[in-house]
């Protein structure tokens, strides 16, 4: 937990952008992942299963808010855990995002923050490779048209 938790931190904070909401991702997702241990198979990565989890738990999480009228998407009088690097790089890659929708950001996020091929990002997020390239590709011009 301590190896994996500053990027599920980091994964939860770059699609909710506030702090709190990161931590309540991290925290719940988590305890799925101790009920949910026997679902793991030990021969794959660990690190992909855990983003999905944190991803899901995310997206539940601003729906349930959004349903309540609470969410917004900045907060900027949150202090942000160590290292002050990451988190000025995740911060501007929020800000950035803030306006795509969250499967967009999710995608984002996956291939640009983290590094996952489009195949490996398909498959935490649940879509085809192709369907992350897209997304990928209209957040990115969407971005460049607003800069």
């Amino acid at each position: 937990m301590r190896e994996h938790h500053p990027g599920m931190w980091r994964a939860a904070y770059a699609l909710c952008g506030r702090a709190d909401l990161a931590d309540e991702a991290v925290q719940g997702a988590f305890e799925r992942v101790v009920r949910h241990a026997s679902r793991f198979d030990p021969e794959r990565p660990v690190a992909p299963w855990l983003h999905t989890i944190v991803i899901n738990e995310t997206r539940t999480l601003l729906s349930a808010r959004t349903r309540r009228a609470e969410v917004a998407l900045r907060d900027d009088d949150v202090l942000l855990p160590d290292p002050a690097e990451q988190i000025l790089a995740v911060d501007a890659l929020v800000e950035a995002l803030s306006g795509l929708n969250f499967d967009s950001r999710a995608a984002i996020v996956l291939r640009h923050l983290f590094g996952y091929s489009s195949s490996e990002a398909g498959e935490i997020l649940g879509v085809p490779a192709a369907t992350v390239r897209i997304r990928c590709a209209r957040a990115i011009a969407r971005l460049r048209d607003e800069a």
